[in-house]
């Protein structure tokens, strides 16, 4: 597939900041690497960084991120840090509200949904129905604050064009993309334009009214509510149910916050 086309992008954001600078380079070792010290080399807020491929491309608790060079969209966008560092983690929620919009006002017939604390999940019609079906994972977000400077990175790996071959044997059952859902190949350039535009909404609706639209947002696109998880954290591993997402962002299993770890839908 052809590289990603810049001009394409710019032709349908609606942003004043986000996109307004955007940096390809065929293949980098992490876009959010890349980010990352372009703000040491005066890179702003707004500014987004892409790629074709990545040979270190990871995502939490640096689990490496699989895509084929050339298909997928790999994405940061550099912006300002929360005030309260204890706060970094909410960028990931609003990041989230913010590509599941774009994604479901896409592809309206697909069902996606989030998942605590930076998933988006595709359930496949088709199979919407069956009983503890489970989502396959569709992208996944990364956000990570500058060592020294009030700024953060939000990484994102959207599988836009990958084929069932195109996944490894054990990520395979697990993933899904754009065009193995839909049937046919997808506009990169359509998709990051979209998430661009809404990571400008949303952010400004956190800036004005804090994470409490984001929350409300967040639940109406999530079908973790009531359900049964194992939360992982470390060594310790813990099962119950899904109650809410507390006012602060995090997840709410059995009346106890769960503040890190791996959930997994059982």
């Amino acid at each position: 597939m052809p590289a990603v086309d810049i001009l394409q992008i710019k032709k349908n954001l609606k942003t004043s900041r986000f996109g307004q600078a955007i940096h390809f380079e065929p293949s980098i070792d992490s876009t959010n690497n890349w980010a990352l010290s372009g703000i040491d080399f005066g890179a702003k807020c707004g500014e987004v960084f892409l790629t074709d491929f990545q040979t270190r491309g990871h995502g939490r608790q640096d689990r490496v991120w699989e895509s084929t060079k050339g298909k997928n969209i790999l994405m940061s966008l550099i912006d300002e840090a929360p005030r309260d560092s204890g706060k970094i983690f909410q960028l990931t929620l609003v990041a989230g509200v913010a590509f599941q919009e774009a994604l479901a006002s896409l592809f309206p017939s697909l069902d996606i949904q989030l998942k605590w604390p930076n998933d988006l999940l595709v359930y496949p019609e088709r199979e919407k129905q069956v009983e503890r079906v489970k989502g396959k994972k569709l992208a996944g977000i990364l956000c990570e604050k500058h060592s020294s400077r009030p700024t953060a990175v939000i990484g994102v790996g959207i599988n836009v064009n990958s084929t069932e071959k195109d996944f490894s044997e054990p990520v395979g059952g697990l993933a899904a993309s754009l065009t193995l859902q839909i049937g046919s190949p997808v506009n990169r350039e359509e998709v990051i334009s979209a998430c661009l535009n809404a990571y400008e909404k949303w952010r400004k609706e956190y800036d004005r009214f804090g994470l409490n639209p984001i929350r409300t947002a967040w639940l109406e696109k999530t079908d973790m509510m009531g359900k049964k998880v194992r939360v992982i954290e470390g060594e310790k591993i813990v099962e119950g149910t899904v109650n809410d997402l507390d006012k602060d962002g995090f997840l709410v299993v059995d009346g106890k916050k769960v503040i890190s770890g791996d959930v997994i839908i059982l």
